[in-house]
């Protein structure tokens, strides 16, 4: 495993994720941080300055762990969702393999019986002659439909 790729002490993440996490903490924190001091300054109008600063800033405490909380738990949801990707990939190609292993066992088993038909076809013909040459007194030296011309058998 690279470098980058062990987690910190304290982090928990790998640092490919580091910057992602810290960037989606950015965003949640920011915006949650501007929504509680909209909130504390435009809706408790009839608190003191100390009192709504005090509000914003427990508000922001808040708003902190729960951006932590939630850029986590979005970044390890990613992850599991590539993990689970993964392997619902490798299911699918193994389905496809064993499809591809069966259509083909099914083409050599058919060709196979086409080439048996075949041979076996040839294999009539010649005998056919053979004996038509011997009914007729002829002789008959056509070599049998396995062996090639060469005289190899086929």
């Amino acid at each position: 495993m690279p470098e980058s790729e062990l987690p910190e002490a304290g982090w928990g993440l790998p640092g490919s994720l580091r910057a992602l996490y810290l960037g989606l903490f950015a965003v949640l924190m920011l915006s949650g941080s501007g929504l509680v001091c909209w909130y504390q300054l435009y809706r408790r109008n009839n608190d003191g300055p100390v009192e709504t600063f005090i509000a914003a800033a427990e508000g922001i405490g808040l708003m902190s762990l729960a951006s932590a909380g939630l850029s986590a738990s979005l970044i390890e949801l990613g992850r599991s969702l590539m993990v689970v990707a993964h392997y619902l990939d490798q299911w699918l190609k193994k389905r496809q393999e064993e499809r591809l292993a069966r259509a083909v066992a099914a083409a050599v088993a058919e060709a196979s019986n086409a080439a048996r038909a075949e041979t076996q076809r040839l294999w009539e013909e010649w005998n056919g002659r053979r004996l038509a040459a011997e009914a007729a007194g002829r002789p008959f030296d056509e070599p049998p439909p396995s062996l090639h011309p060469n005289g190899h058998e086929g």
